[in-house]
């Protein structure tokens, strides 16, 4: 299976470390889901990986041209002066009607001429999601994408990436802090919580045994991941 993204004995951070000898891979249709709790260094290593960052130490190595983000959420729609179809419309000309398939699917098309400063937290990740898809891209970087997204939507969301992953033969890595991310959708996962021995590398781990260190975790802190 072809590995778009290969990591041995990876070390991130910016004067110093925070994250050492971290050893992972991402295929072709596989999400990668990174647990840990906030302040941990998920978003520097998602940094690290995207270029915006240089690498501390180890191999890093990324076998694709077409990558996207959809980053954390920021409430920055209120400051642009637009439509929903305004915004979107500065991606649709890449590929009209791929980005049609897309708003169909995450069910935008009602939602067109709503100004973007009017959108709920949830409705605004569902037009981050299609923009950043807007190039059908071979590898997807998600960082906490559910955020502000109800239940049902959570599930809606997870089922789409994955459909697209599947259908387009693309790697996902995604930061996650639910179990719904990884106890039905991932295929590997990094936990970044484990804490391990100095020279002990922090590889990934199947979504089954993520799956008992989460709720470990989950039940000894009181909910802090």
């Amino acid at each position: 299976m072809h590995n778009l993204i290969e990591v041995q004995g990876l070390d991130v951070g910016y004067e110093l470390p925070i994250l050492r000898q971290l050893s992972f891979s991402i295929a072709r249709s596989e999400m990668l889901v990174v647990l840990g709790t906030n302040g941990v260094g998920k978003s520097t290593l998602m940094k690290t990986l995207l270029g915006l960052l240089p690498k501390k130490n180890g191999l890093m190595k990324i076998s694709c041209q077409k990558i996207a983000l959809m980053p954390q959420l920021q409430m920055i729609q209120h400051q642009l002066p637009m439509t929903v179809h305004d915004f979107l419309n500065l991606f649709i000309w890449l590929s009209p009607q791929w980005y049609e398939n897309v708003i169909n699917k995450l069910e935008l098309i009602e939602f067109m001429n709503i100004p973007i400063k009017s959108l709920s937290c949830g409705m605004w990740q569902r037009v981050n999601l299609a923009q950043a898809l807007a190039e059908q891209p071979e590898l997807v970087f998600l960082d906490e994408p559910t955020q502000g997204l109800d239940v049902q939507w959570q599930i809606k969301f997870y089922e789409f990436i994955s459909a697209y992953a599947a259908e387009y033969q693309a790697g996902v890595c995604c930061i996650a802090h639910d179990t719904l991310a990884i106890s039905r959708y991932a295929h590997k996962v990094l936990c970044l919580d484990h804490q391990p021995a100095h020279d002990e590398i922090i590889q990934q781990r199947t979504a089954e045994e993520a799956f008992v260190i989460y709720q470990h975790n989950h039940h000894q802190c009181g909910g802090c991941l």
